[in-house]
């Protein structure tokens, strides 16, 4: 899926005067630059978070890793949430890239929410220059278990 594709993969779009651009697939309104929101349940099954893939990560997780899909991605982040700190920067590797998130409380939605911002390769320096300019500087390495939920059961 490209930055200007529907989330049902189609290209073509309606011009609605009141609602913007519609899918002609699938019917759903379409904003180029929102980024997914997915609500994650953490284990007790009554706590939450929101996961948002930006569209930059999804156009970097696309392109640099096209052998994993985005699920899998989005079943990793429970165990990320155990570990990470709020209001902090941080990234870890998983399976040979490094992911950069934020995990923070957004006080307009009012609710609290995992935020993956990039997502290159391990090899590369610790810096990291988004497109806006934007350098990521103060980010904290967080070693995650990915495994640990397997082993325990």
């Amino acid at each position: 899926m490209r930055f200007i594709d529907c989330t049902c993969g189609s290209m073509d779009f309606d011009l609605d005067i009141r609602r913007g651009m519609v899918c002609k697939h699938c019917g759903r309104d379409f904003n180029p630059f929102s980024g997914e929101h997915i609500k994650i349940m953490k284990d007790d099954n009554f706590h939450y978070f929101w996961l948002i893939i930006t569209p930059h990560f999804q156009e970097r997780f696309e392109d640099r890793v096209p052998h994993l899909e985005i699920e899998e991605l989005v079943e990793a982040t429970k165990e990320i949430e155990k570990v990470t700190k709020k209001k902090k920067y941080c990234f870890t590797i998983w399976n040979g890239y490094k992911v950069h998130w934020i995990y923070k409380y957004n006080y307009k939605k009012k609710r609290l929410e995992m935020e993956f911002i990039t997502i290159y390769p391990a090899k590369l320096k610790e810096k990291v220059r988004l497109k806006n300019g934007y350098v990521i500087k103060n980010s904290e390495f967080v070693k995650v278990d990915f495994d640990g939920n397997r082993n325990s059961k």
